[in-house]
């Protein structure tokens, strides 16, 4: 996977509550509301469903563009039909048949078919975004850009169809209403995937309008359409209203919804008609935010609890502050911190374990989170599937250790030198760090904190890149989807770190040939263990029996502790913020960063 941030602005975490409560005082507004209003941190990047790669722009785009399938309210292991009424599987999960709706149309009253839903599927590959790993990794896509702006989706030619029903590409068309995706054409090489359904349920893999896209710009491989920027025509239960850069966003209920005619028995969270448009306002403050809240101006928060937000919030009795489950802490992100196994020093697995046990978890928790973070043992984060199965526990404070493994090394007085430790300059990082730096350096290690803007930690820490004049930092990643291959490639298996990216090669790929394979340039390095670990990730991705999956992920889980790979630090605690009477709330797993950005929005309504 590639390490696409979540963030359009890294968050405060710092979380600090009256022990014992969870949520204050709940009344009901004292009038009907019609639109529910967000105080938000951060606009969308982009609006275009094959492009954005920020919780802000998912949780937007997730209310007008539907996908096949969706999560079952708040699972993360079951799915409900979107655009597609139902699918199934061959045995082996390669080969997969999706029945498409009948009924459904864009806002605009275009059609939707399953030629759209090709053209959606290979206009994101011939896009090549930073997102469209998501589809890549399983599908292929030879395409051009010409056929896709010159072809009409809703009557095609004989000769077009020909090209649609043809198999030489993953997805490919049976008939107006059905079609079938093979899993194996993509990076993954082809074994079937095990969370083939989990990547449908991206934008990424939403269905977009062939005619409304030709008629504004079209597809130019390798590059972002500009018009869809800050354009939007989908099948979902809203539509785009006013966008003021900077300022608001309006969401308004589709009045030409699909899915209205429907009796309820045939409803789900994801095809739900909406019952309150949506106004997403952008204060520019958490102090801004939390006023608008308390006013009654707005009646949810898009930024996360901090002592600003508990002090600007005190004396009001009709707010909600609601603590979400881990795996909402985990996809806001799973911080650890990196070693780069071949530089001096940091290739002693007897410094990697002092380090790990130098580190004060409590303080770090305390200090740095108010108390409100927990420990963690990786690759897969808490509340992802097959986390920690065999229940380790995490790495444990202890000086005497941390210098006796200091002497072990043969580095008894502490390593020569400084060592620059990378990590993104903001409050929460900020204090993490200044923590870390004290505690190594009672054994002898001394960082010297080099704190950068997101942008610049941001293409230090991707793929391609020179050496990384890193050995250690602070790292994070956040989901694309949830399923616990999307953290493994990115952490355990190169791609995940400056180190890991810029010293093995990025997602277990030979930069020289392109494919995926062990090359012992970039692998051979720890007498084999990154290449089992590598081995165990590729199994987990293709592996149908549960049982097998578990095996991966214990054996993987423990190379990574035992060799000291990485030193997992901390999952925040996350709360959802708004007032009380508002109802239907149903959390989307792909909640990254602000529970109450991604959401479905069309099932709630006040009381």
């Amino acid at each position: 996977m590639r390490n696409v941030i979540k963030f359009a602005v890294i968050l405060l975490v710092v979380i600090i509550l009256i022990a014992g409560i969870s949520a204050y005082l709940v009344l009901k507004p004292s009038g009907p509301v019609k639109t529910l209003v967000v105080a938000a941190n951060s606009g969308p990047d982009s609006l275009d469903p094959s492009v954005t790669s920020t919780t802000p722009g998912w949780g937007v785009v997730q209310q007008i563009y539907q996908t096949l399938v969706a999560y079952d309210n708040s699972s993360v292991t079951s799915f409900v039909p979107d655009l597609a009424q139902s699918w199934s599987s061959g045995p082996n999960q390669l080969n997969w048949t999706f029945n498409l709706r009948q009924n459904v149309t864009f806002s605009n009253g275009d059609p939707f078919n399953a030629y759209v839903m090709w053209y959606s599927f290979n206009r994101a590959m011939v896009l090549n975004q930073s997102e469209s790993f998501v589809l890549e990794q399983n599908l292929n896509s030879s395409v051009s850009s010409n056929f896709l702006n010159n072809t009409s989706f809703s009557s095609p030619t004989a000769a077009e169809l020909a090209v649609m029903e043809s198999n030489v590409n993953s997805v490919y068309v049976v008939s107006k209403y059905v079609l079938h995706i093979t899993v194996g054409g993509g990076y993954l090489g082809d074994v079937p995937y095990a969370y083939f359904l989990q990547t449908l349920t991206s934008p990424i893999a939403a269905a977009v309008d062939p005619a409304y896209i030709q008629a504004h710009g079209g597809v130019i491989a390798d590059q972002p359409n500009s018009y869809l920027q800050n354009h939007a025509m989908g099948t979902g239960p809203y539509v785009l209203g006013q966008w003021i850069v900077g300022s608001q966003l309006t969401l308004s209920k589709n009045t030409h919804y699909w899915a209205s005619s429907l009796p309820a028995s045939q409803l789900n969270n994801a095809i739900a008609p909406a019952r309150l448009n949506v106004v997403l306002e952008y204060p520019g403050t958490v102090q801004s935010a939390a006023a608008s809240l308390k006013s009654g101006s707005a009646q949810m928060m898009g930024y996360s609890f901090s002592p600003t937000v508990q002090q600007q919030l005190n004396g009001s009795s009709n707010i909600v502050v609601k603590p979400q489950p881990s795996i909402y802490g985990a996809t806001q992100g799973a911080w650890y911190l990196f070693f780069n196994l071949t530089a001096p020093y940091f290739n002693n697995t007897d410094v990697r374990a002092a380090v790990v046990h130098a580190i004060n978890y409590t303080q770090l928790i305390n200090d740095a989170f108010g108390g409100y973070a927990s420990q963690w043992v990786g690759p897969v984060p808490p509340g992802f599937p097959d986390y920690n199965p065999s229940n380790i526990a995490p790495y444990h404070f202890d000086l005497a250790l941390a210098k006796q493994e200091m002497k072990a090394a043969g580095y008894p007085n502490g390593l020569p030198g400084s060592f620059p430790f990378i990590y993104i300059n903001s409050a929460d990082f900020v204090n993490a760090a200044q923590i870390i730096e004290g505690n190594l350096k009672q054994i002898g290690i001394n960082i010297t904190l080099d704190g950068v803007t997101q942008n610049t930690w941001s293409s230090t820490t991707s793929y391609p890149g020179g050496p990384s004049p890193y050995s250690i930092g602070i790292d994070f990643y956040s989901a694309d989807y949830i399923a616990p291959d999307d953290y493994t490639w990115e952490i355990a298996a190169p791609g995940g770190s400056p180190s890991q990216l810029t010293t093995f090669g990025g997602q277990g790929i030979d930069p020289t040939s392109g494919n995926i394979s062990i090359n012992t340039t970039y692998f051979g390095n720890i007498s084999g263990v990154l290449n089992q670990i590598y081995y165990d990730i590729s199994d987990a991705t293709s592996n149908l029996s549960a049982s097998g999956r578990i095996a991966d992920y214990i054996n993987m889980t423990q190379l990574s502790y035992n060799n000291y790979l990485f030193d997992w630090l901390v999952i925040p605690q996350v709360y959802s913020i708004y007032r009380g009477g508002l109802n239907g709330i149903i959390y989307n797993p792909m909640g990254s960063a602000y529970p109450n950005f991604v959401m479905f929005y069309n099932t709630e309504y006040y009381t």
